[in-house]
């Protein structure tokens, strides 16, 4: 009966011993030969070994939510199966995580045996599989590229001590050694708000405006500021700021230009009224905030007045 024991040694080696008497009483020994040359050399059986395996990566997305932030969770599942028809032992993975902009990283956890291994700890038997899991918590930086991609490399030692290696796929028909990728949906905003903080309405007296420029996305923004700002008097006629717009700083701690996903800048800016100005009624100030989300699009958003009770919830 052919045993898996044979299959690993590669065969089996057969040799016959036949023993008799000759009329005068003596022995006579011959041992069996494999081609009839009478060399004794013994028969042997040779079985080719294919040693393989087959890894399996698939990602659990249900963690994420619309669109994704940093510090969410992709749980990675891992199945090795040994698909050849020996047995192998010393099974490991090699992880090979990366951003979509090609940065590597290295897992929040695992990955971790949770099944397998039935028969002999450590041994990987023929049509056995072994499965794993893993984790990683994105970060800013894999949302603001776009995503992760992640494969893992399964190696094994054959009996005859030769290397067994398999790229995992991602599961998909028709693939071969795919890299299991998890996009991530980047949405990039950008809302910038105008309030007073002083406002008086005698001639002489400095008007306080306080511009705040909110990174409303799930991206970080550069170049983020006030693109523009408009002052005007209420008959029409065009002013100028007597000073700013003042960067005042980000409430994240962010350099001036750069905005994490709810960071929020801002900016002050002054203005003397003068008697034409209370002559026409007031002056209007509008500005417009800008921010350029990764891959260089540029976003733009006119001021509101931070008052949406007012019927007036653009500006």
């Amino acid at each position: 009966t052919l045993t898996q024991a044979i299959i690993d040694a590669g065969g089996l080696s057969n040799t016959v011993t036949v023993e008799a008497g000759d009329p005068a009483g003596g022995p006579v020994i011959d041992v069996s030969d494999d081609d009839g040359t009478g060399a004794s050399n013994p028969t042997v059986t040779p079985i080719t070994r294919l040693p393989q395996m087959e890894a399996i990566k698939t990602a659990d997305t249900s963690g994420l939510s619309s669109p994704p932030q940093a510090g969410e969770v992709v749980t990675f599942a891992i199945a090795v199966e040994n698909t050849g028809n020996v047995t192998m032992t010393t099974v490991a993975l090699n992880i090979r995580l990366r951003r979509a902009d090609w940065g590597a990283m290295a897992l929040t956890s695992g990955p971790t045996k949770t099944g397998g291994d039935l028969g002999v700890a450590g041994v990987m038997e023929v049509g056995e599989t072994l499965t794993y899991t893993a984790s990683y918590a994105l970060t800013q930086a894999d949302i603001d590229a776009g995503g992760i991609s992640n494969q893992a490399e399964a190696l094994a030692s054959a009996p005859d001590g030769s290397e067994v290696k398999d790229l995992s796929d991602d599961g998909v028909p028709g693939g071969g050694s795919d890299p299991t990728v998890v996009p991530v949906v980047r949405s990039p905003g950008v809302t910038g708000e105008k309030v007073l903080t002083s406002a008086p309405v005698t001639v002489g007296s400095e008007v306080a405006f306080r511009i705040t420029v909110t990174n409303s996305g799930n991206v970080t923004l550069t170049e983020a500021g006030i693109a523009s700002d408009s002052l005007t008097r209420a008959d029409g006629a065009v002013l100028s700021l007597t000073s700013g717009p003042t960067f005042l700083g980000n409430s994240l701690g962010s350099p001036a230009g750069t905005l994490l996903p709810g960071e929020v800048a801002s900016f002050d800016l002054r203005y003397v009224l003068t008697q034409a100005d209370v002559d026409a009624g007031g002056i209007r100030n509008t500005a417009t905030v800008t921010g350029t989300a990764p891959g260089g699009a540029v976003l733009t958003d006119v001021t509101d007045d931070g008052d949406d009770t007012d019927g007036n919830t653009t500006n």
